[in-house]
């Protein structure tokens, strides 16, 4: 069910409201990070938005898993494998979205918190994983495999099962390379940006102003160490 606009409207309160929650230390633990996205996809019906290091972003989490022996998880931003069209209807939506899956996963390492006077923001950062791991990860139940450099932090996973073609941009590198933001906050993509750090590797996310009443006034920044 989708959120109401009053509930939108409520979307900075909500956050701040789960930050409290869940304390303002890294949320580390798989089954505290799946708590914590069941909280947040029952609180706001999915309707956030997924910021991306690259300033792409997602208008909603459809859904998510966590596998907790390998902390992987998973963020589904539109899932049409179950979804009953019509010829016309599949013809349509396939003219914007091609693929049946649309999703973004990786080795999660955490959730941090951010918190301002008005609004909080989450962070999602990862531990490393190679290509070669990224591979066994996908290739087993798949009829066609093919792997995208798609940035520095990113390989786009393409493949093929059962007659459906998924995309999943697999994140690798270990870094902040997320953050989730409430709608109707005034945080627009354009307020995270990356910043090179010591000779040009990148190893931040960036800097993210959490607005307040009359401006941007409180600067946060979050380094992966």
């Amino acid at each position: 069910m989708l959120a109401s606009t009053n509930s939108l409207d409520d979307s900075p309160r909500t956050f701040r409201e789960i930050a409290a929650k869940f304390g303002p230390a890294p949320i580390a633990a798989p089954s505290k990070i799946a708590e914590f996205f069941e909280e947040l996809l029952a609180r706001t019906a999915g309707l956030v938005i997924l910021d991306f290091l690259d300033l792409a972003n997602w208008d909603q989490i459809e859904n998510f898993s966590i596998d907790k022996e390998n902390g992987i998880l998973t963020l589904t931003w539109h899932d049409y494998r179950g979804v009953a069209e019509t010829p016309d209807e599949k013809e349509m939506r396939q003219m914007v979205f091609p693929a049946s899956l649309y999703a973004c996963a990786l080795r999660v390492n955490s959730v941090v918190p951010i918190v301002g006077k008005a609004v909080a923001i989450f962070l999602l950062n990862a531990y490393a994983k190679t290509e070669k791991e990224i591979k066994n990860l996908y290739k087993r139940g798949a009829d066609e495999l093919n792997f995208l450099d798609n940035s520095f932090f990113e390989k786009r996973v393409i493949r093929k099962v059962s007659g459906h073609f998924e995309v999943i941009d697999f994140h690798c590198t270990p870094i902040f390379s997320m953050a989730i933001v409430p709608k109707r906050s005034g945080i627009a993509s354009h307020h995270s940006c990356f910043e090179p750090v010591g000779n040009g590797n990148p190893r931040s996310f960036g800097l993210y102003m959490i607005p307040e009443r009359g401006g941007f006034p409180h600067d946060y920044q979050t380094t992966a160490l």
